[in-house]
């Protein structure tokens, strides 16, 4: 989580991590695609044409995974957490959704429908985000314990009034439960 103190903005960023840039992946394919071609040219030399002509599907199958890779590994999500809004803003592959809602009426939880590997569920109203793919299980857990907490103590500013429900009576279940 980062902190912009003039904003009073929190910030959690949840991505990949990312071996290879795109140039040593691009790089590493070049190399693949040259031993490949290395160990077919005898073979085609010798008069195996079809040894050559299955090197050549198993580069394109191998283009064909690098793109795919390359495509999705920046996807993100993020989450701002300021005093009048909750910004989730989710990148995957060449789209971009934004959710823009107010903190008081968020929910937040893991998602229990994948009880193996639970996402972390961003609620309001009938619109729902589900976050956190893109890291590991433990630094979704995190995540959301963190967010919870923010999300009552911006919710605590409002003292116990009947149009700022607390976090903790939106929250339908506890987060221990995945643990």
């Amino acid at each position: 989580m980062t902190r912009d103190v003039a904003e009073n903005r929190r910030v959690w960023l949840l991505k990949r991590n990312c071996a290879l840039s795109p140039r040593q992946s691009l790089i590493s394919m070049g190399l693949l695609a040259a031993l490949t071609l290395a160990i077919a040219m005898p073979f085609a030399i010798a008069g195996a044409w079809a040894v050559f002509a299955c090197a050549i599907g198993e580069i394109a199958a191998m283009c064909g995974c690098f793109l795919r890779y390359a495509r999705h590994a920046v996807d993100y999500d993020c989450v701002a957490l300021t005093e009048q809004r909750l910004e989730v803003v989710q990148c995957d592959g060449a789209q971009l959704r934004r959710y823009d809602w107010n903190p008081l009426w968020v929910a937040v939880d893991l998602d229990a429908a994948h009880a193996r590997d639970p996402t972390i569920r961003i609620r309001h109203g009938s619109e729902t985000a589900l976050v956190g793919r893109h890291v590991t299980l433990a630094r979704r857990r995190h995540v959301a314990e963190e967010l919870n907490a923010a999300l009552a103590a911006s919710a605590g500013d409002f003292g116990d009034t009947d149009f700022a429900p607390s976090v903790r009576q939106r929250q339908p279940e506890p987060l221990a439960a995945h643990r």
